[in-house]
């Protein structure tokens, strides 16, 4: 919920009158670097999982997981070496191609991230249901990511 929240507030909330200057940067920042370390938990409590009770790789949710926290890992890498615009902003209001690029990259990537990951929790929740665990196990995540997937729709 907090990394397409993040990513939400980036895309849509640049330009909210009477918001205070980078304010939207500030939160998606804080909601990114929570998000991220909460996906990373999940990551390594999900491999441990599997280590005592499953095997792994048996399911495309672990390759999408996988996948989703190697490109999520990646954006805050990213994120630190993009071009930050000189004081006073760029020449001429024109950004370079390596921002240009850096741009294309963080937010592609970002959202592509996003995306799998919502599909990911709902593959996740049907397989939890598969696997006979309680109903609050698969429903909970089933329900959040479809919710999630609505919203990354309509919005």
């Amino acid at each position: 919920v907090l990394l397409p929240l993040g990513a939400a507030i980036a895309n849509r909330t640049k330009a909210v009158d009477g918001a205070p200057p980078g304010a939207w940067f500030k939160l998606h920042k804080a909601l990114q670097r929570v998000g991220w370390m909460l996906q990373l938990c999940g990551f390594v409590l999900a491999y441990a999982h599997c280590d005592k009770y499953s095997a792994h790789w048996q399911h495309p949710h672990t390759y999408i997981g996988l996948a989703v926290v190697v490109v999520g890992g990646l954006q805050p890498v990213n994120a630190i070496l993009r071009p930050h615009p000189p004081p006073g902003g760029w020449p001429a209001g024109k950004k370079p191609v390596g921002r240009l690029l850096f741009e294309a990259w963080h937010k592609g990537f970002g959202w592509a991230a996003v995306l799998l990951g919502m599909v990911n929790v709902v593959l996740g929740a049907l397989l939890a249901r598969e696997l006979d665990f309680t109903t609050v196990t698969w429903a909970v995540p089933l329900a959040i990511g479809c919710t999630g997937i609505t919203a990354f729709v309509l919005f």
